[in-house]
């Protein structure tokens, strides 16, 4: 994991301490964490189960850290991502974990902190390009079938080619 994310984590999680002593108590919400890939699993289930279990609270973590096998997320309301990554299956993976069953939230928010004239923008542009490509196969996918696991390997190529040669391409197969 990049150490830039864990510094992220751990320098959020400080601010919000740092900010909650300046309320008066009940004011301002629990903080926990923060959690990252460094940690076992049983310091990471402690800390989410204490997150689950507080009336309100915020929990720091990086996105590696939760994504297995930590189901207390289902308690919360809100996620806060510090990036998006590239791939947007793990965010929306990671949203996921939020509407688990056992969600106890009606409404859950999901954000994602970006800044404009950074690496961001070209994640952002990816990720728009990506899902606007899986849509496009969705449309064209009209027996629920995976289309990708359907193609012919006798007609895959190192070039590339646009999704209108791709349709092109599963249309000829029968698909």
């Amino acid at each position: 994991m990049a150490t830039w994310k864990i510094d992220a984590a751990k320098n959020i999680y400080k601010y919000l301490k740092d900010a909650s002593t300046s309320y008066a108590p009940g004011m301002f919400p629990e903080i926990f964490g923060p959690i990252d890939g460094s940690h076992k699993k049983e310091r990471r289930d402690v800390i989410c189960e204490s997150f689950a279990a507080a009336r309100w609270s915020i929990l720091v973590c990086t996105r590696g850290s939760v994504g297995v096998s930590i189901n207390s997320l289902n308690k919360a309301d809100a996620i806060l991502q510090v990036t998006p990554d590239w791939n947007p299956t793990a965010n929306i993976q990671m949203e996921s974990r939020l509407h688990r069953e056992g969600a106890t939230a009606s409404e859950i928010f999901s954000y994602y902190m970006l800044a404009a004239g950074t690496i961001d923008d070209l994640i952002l542009e990816h990720l728009s390009r990506k899902s606007e490509e899986a849509a496009s196969l969705e449309e064209h996918d009209q027996e629920g079938m995976h289309l990708c696991a359907d193609l012919d390997p006798s007609i895959s190529t190192d070039a590339d080619i646009s999704l209108d040669e791709l349709c092109s391409m599963l249309e000829a197969t029968g698909i």
